[in-house]
């Protein structure tokens, strides 16, 4: 999003530190979790089941193209929505990793 607004010369400041923000976020945590931090687990998943929600947008807004048969016209839409819609099964995929058993027994395991 933020090289997308680079390109159209409407960058914001904002938009950069919410970005830094959440990857810091993410990355204080991420290191939490080899030290075998609880807090720090569930900081994760917590944040991550809310980062979920924006991602369901993409698979709407193309099942949407595919229910108005607007799939010809809009191609930059529709390649928009498959990266959308592909990066929210990553997320599941990598959400149901960190939920695992093994990633659950290191950090509840003894140290």
């Amino acid at each position: 999003m933020i090289l997308v607004q680079l390109a159209q010369n409407q960058f914001s400041t904002r938009s950069l530190f919410f970005a830094a923000l959440a990857g810091g976020f993410f990355i204080f945590n991420g290191f939490g979790l080899f030290t075998r931090s609880k807090a720090s687990f569930i900081f994760i998943v917590a944040f991550s089941l809310l980062l979920i929600l924006p991602l369901l947008a993409a698979p709407i807004h193309l099942l949407a193209l595919l229910v108005a048969g607007a799939i010809e016209g809009k191609t930059i839409e529709v390649v928009a929505s498959v990266i959308g819609t592909i990066q929210l099964f990553i997320f599941i995929w990598m959400l149901i990793f960190l939920l695992s058993k093994e990633v659950r027994q290191y950090i509840w395991g003894k140290k």
